[in-house]
């Protein structure tokens, strides 16, 4: 089906308002999940110590590095995969948008809202995801690592 320029414009325009809305639906769930994970790690690191009585000091070290380790590995791997589908998403948005000036500069008449985004150029980076999922990473590390120096204080100093 051919379109005039008109109603092109105004497809391309509703492609565009979608990927801006998925770009921000993909940002607030990557820092709503970070967010929880960390406090799920406190949460789950409060429980083992109200529960630690029955807990060596070596058995409550080893539990707070694998629960924290872990906590860590999933908000790293969800990162990661997030942002390569959000940096994707940014890739297409700007496809569109160089779409969307052609069309309207009237030099392409036939559009292609799918089209492949592999060359644009992605000029919002979004590295502040870097700074909130760092950051929280940072906090829980350092949670953990005070919770294995001072093991012994919370399990009542129980060695063997």
């Amino acid at each position: 089906m051919r379109l005039n320029a008109r109603d092109s414009s105004d497809v391309l325009m509703t492609f565009i308002q979608e990927d801006r809305t998925e770009i921000r639906i993909y940002r607030a769930r990557l820092e709503n999940v970070t967010y929880s994970l960390a406090v799920a790690s406190f949460a789950i690191s409060a429980f083992v110590i109200v529960n630690s009585q029955r807990l060596l000091v070596d058995q409550f070290r080893n539990l707070t590095l694998l629960i924290d380790l872990g906590i860590i590995s999933v908000m790293t791997i969800y990162f990661w995969r997030i942002y390569r589908d959000l940096m994707w998403q940014r890739r297409s948005l700007i496809a569109r948008q160089d779409l969307l000036k052609s069309v309207r500069s009237g030099v392409i008449r036939d559009i292609d809202p799918f089209l492949p985004a592999n060359e644009a150029d992605i000029d919002i980076r979004d590295k502040d995801l870097y700074c909130i999922v760092g950051l929280t990473i940072a906090v829980v590390l350092v949670k953990m690592i005070v919770l294995v120096i001072n093991a012994a204080s919370f399990v009542g100093g129980k060695t063997s």
